[in-house]
């Protein structure tokens, strides 16, 4: 342990954050902004006393530089009450709740309940309405404002890590940096691999800097190396969301019960992670002068509204997230139940660095008010959703709350001092009437003018490897659980339903009289679960004239392994990638030699095998879909 991240010996009952603030405070060596402006104020008094003529205009508070640098570790799908310094009961997270100890810890909300809405309005102080990266194929406009351009134009050198093509180079999320890692491995990338390559990387960082990390362990399919209190489990037994939405599970208490075992583990193996990555960054002197900040994109729902994931309400369990500030220095240390609403990061953050905000941001700085262990958060804060059909918008103040769902005529509406996490209650049931009114009206009010005021809207559809990791974890698909969706009939021309003719499957193993688990070579698309692979099969695909590209798709119910997949197009090596447990697209562009002959012979291979217990196969892929477009 270093000489800053000072060891706590106890982080239970004592170290409990939701009632009020506590009471140290850090040494702090720079001089307030009350001693900063006395001083400004007796200098203008002695220059205009000598008789100066010319008006001097005070310093606008953004100028003055608190920090040097900036580190924003943002942790996908990471809900604040699964974490020991908001309360859980488990150790899912020792050092950052010794960061939390040491820094200000307050009660983060999200804006949306996905990620690339939610980030988009932490690195814009805007609101989803007006920055319009709200739905699958929306990418960030060019025209809004965004924390990383804004730095670069006062000389920051700006580098990120980043693990979810939802926030990727396509969809605009690249601006700025002079280095934007994009780290998909076709599914989730470990923090511990995140780690490493910063490390190995940090000597590239020079003041001033801002980098950017957004780790993912915690987002779905949930595969740590053991599932909490489960060491001796084997994690064929883990369960998925995936398997819940398509209803091959059925969403139960031991379901439940298994996802969160699994969802805890993977916080606590990314916690270590994150240890090291501090450590090591301020043993090498990167973090002087430095503000960390630690947060997520959204939480997670297990099955407290008779679902599992995120995306699909504005309730407790998605919006509410960490967030902590640490540094070596310079900062106040308590924990208070009060909220930070996304929304005013961006202008908090520049003023912290010394940057003025440009105008016209929703968010406003509340970096003063943080200085202050009291610090009571804005009256009211406002929630978006619009995403594969699910459509909802809230607002709530530290008492009350309404959320408004699509095609739903009375808004649920809640007393949060009585009911916290909105789990009973039916609509304006708890809170009076004439308050649900009051606060439904003020939310649409705001709704309609932030509309009114919207960037104009660009798009794109994700391609390549990012559309590939997209898929594996579940992101392509809306209410189908994630399964990539697509043309029904695109394959051959013919329903899913029907049976294929014979010599459209090249295989002379392949029995199609009996439709068992033990037809291994090829596919039969006779149901949308598709049929069992096996360790080599082969496709006879038909090119459509136009077509540019390949696509396979399906999913891994192996729980652990992984397996590297080798896909040849008349017999040349065209794609090779490890497949991870989940959803999973594979699209490649079509030689040219290919399209011309209008037909495609597909090989691939699965190395090793994936055995699934309890199955009498030696494969664990299910191929979903396969067409050219």
């Amino acid at each position: 342990m270093n000489r800053h991240l000072r060891r706590v010996s106890s982080m239970g009952a004592s170290h409990v954050q939701h009632h009020g603030s506590s009471i140290a405070w850090r040494h702090v060596s720079r001089k307030s902004s009350s001693d900063r402006y006395g001083l400004l104020c007796l200098g203008l008094a002695i220059f205009l006393a000598l008789g100066c003529q010319k008006a001097v205009e005070p310093t606008p508070r953004a100028e003055v530089r608190d920090f040097e640098n900036l580190l924003v570790i943002m942790i996908d799908t990471l809900r604040s009450d699964h974490l020991p310094s908001y309360g859980y009961e488990r150790p899912t997270a020792p050092f950052l709740s010794q960061m939390a100890s040491e820094g200000i810890q307050l009660q983060g909300y999200a804006a949306s309940s996905w990620t690339r809405s939610s980030v988009a309005t932490l690195l814009t102080g805007l609101y989803p309405q007006r920055h319009q990266a709200i739905g699958r194929n929306d990418k960030l406009p060019d025209a809004v404002p965004y924390l990383p351009e804004l730095l670069a134009e006062h000389g920051f050198h700006n580098l990120a890590f980043v693990t979810n093509g939802n926030v990727s180079q396509q969809f605009g999320f690249d601006r700025g940096y002079s280095g934007f890692e994009e780290r998909f491995h076709f599914g989730k990338p470990e923090a511990r691999q995140i780690a490493d390559e910063v490390l190995a990387r940090s000597g590239e960082l020079r003041s001033p800097f801002y980098l950017y990390i957004h780790l993912i362990d915690p987002h779905d399919p949930y595969v740590p190396k053991q599932a909490w209190q489960r060491p001796d489990a084997d994690p064929a037994d883990f369960i998925q969301p995936g398997a819940i939405k398509s209803g091959e599970i059925p969403l139960d208490d031991h379901a439940v019960s298994w996802m969160i075992d699994q969802y805890d583990a993977e916080i606590l193996e990314m916690d270590r992670a994150i240890q090291k990555m501090i450590e090591g960054l301020e043993a090498a002197g990167v973090l002087d002068s430095t503000l960390v900040v630690v947060t997520a994109d959204h939480g997670e729902e297990f099955g407290e509204r008779g679902g599992v994931g995120h995306g699909t309400t504005l309730h407790e369990e998605v919006i509410r997230v960490p967030y902590v500030l640490w540094a070596s220095d310079g900062l106040p240390v308590y924990q208070s139940a009060s909220a930070f609403h996304q929304v005013d990061f961006l202008p908090t953050t520049l003023e912290a660095l010394g940057v003025a905000a440009p105008p016209g941001l929703d968010g406003a700085s509340l970096w003063a008010a943080l200085q202050d262990p009291g610090y009571r958060s804005p009256d009211e804060r406002l929630f978006h959703l619009e995403i594969d059909g699910h459509q909802a918008l809230a607002m709530m103040t530290p008492q009350f709350k309404v959320i408004r769902r699509q095609q739903e005529p009375q808004e649920l509406a809640y007393d949060l001092a009585r009911n916290p996490d909105e789990l009973t209650g039916e609509a304006n049931s708890e809170l009076d009437a004439e308050q649900a009114k009051a606060l439904r009206r003020r939310m649409v009010r705001l709704d309609r003018q932030l509309k009114k005021r919207r960037f104009k809207g660009e798009t794109t559809e994700a391609t390549g490897v990012v559309r590939q990791q997209l898929a594996a974890l579940g992101y392509l698909g809306g209410d189908d659980g994630g399964q990539p969706s697509f043309d029904r009939e695109a394959l051959y021309g013919v329903p899913l339903d029907a049976t294929l003719a014979v010599d459209q499957i090249v295989s002379s193993d392949l029995d199609l009289r009996e439709r068992s688990k033990q037809q291994l070579q090829g596919w039969i698309f006779k149901d949308p679960n598709g049929t069992w692979s096996a360790p080599r099969a082969r496709l006879v695909l038909a090119i459509p004239q136009g077509a540019s590209e390949i696509v396979l798709a399906g999913h891994s119910v192996a729980a652990r392994a992984e397996a590297l997949c080798r896909v040849e197009i008349d017999g040349a090596l065209v794609h090779e990638v490890t497949l991870l447990p989940g959803r999973f697209e594979i699209a490649m562009a079509i030689p040219e030699a290919t399209r011309n002959a209008g037909y495609a012979t597909i090989d691939l291979t699965v190395d090793p095998p994936l055995q699934v217990p309890g199955i009498e196969s030696p494969a664990g892929l299910h191929w979903n879909r396969a067409l050219a477009r």
